[in-house]
């Protein structure tokens, strides 16, 4: 084999790999953060949420929901407890990001009820972040 073409048949697969996840680091994903969250407003259309949102809900490189919502009841003697999770009233759409979620309670007509911010308790660790980035966790 001729070495231009040792050259073409060694670096065109690697050139292909270097693109291929060059345009991975850049492809658009989920805006779930507080300034996203913030322009939800009661009465919009899902459609319009996953339009602010970039992404349809789903696990967009997070946790378990529980990591992000715990909810709370008082019991009789006037304690508060908590515990993991959250209640839906209606129907719910839930984004889960790499350190918050946002989470939308939908009326029958699929319309904002209400929105909800939910933060982690725990950090990823640097193993967990590159496989959250490359889609594996």
């Amino acid at each position: 084999m001729t070495k231009p073409r040792r050259s073409l048949v060694l670096g065109l697969p690697f050139l292909l790999a270097i693109g291929a996840f060059m345009s991975y680091l850049i492809r658009p994903g989920a805006h779930i953060d507080r300034a996203h969250y913030e322009q939800i407003k009661p009465g919009m259309t899902l459609a319009e949420v996953e339009a602010i949102i970039g992404a349809p809900p789903g696990k967009h490189g997070g946790y378990d929901l529980n990591a992000y919502f715990w909810s709370w009841e008082l019991t009789p003697d006037g304690a508060i407890k908590f515990y993991p999770g959250f209640n839906a009233r209606d129907r719910m759409a839930v984004w889960a990001g790499r350190k918050v979620a946002i989470a939308v309670n939908l009326d029958t007509r699929d319309r904002v009820v209400d929105a909800v911010l939910g933060d982690t308790f725990t950090e990823l660790s640097w193993w967990e972040q590159l496989l959250a980035s490359l889609g594996i966790r």
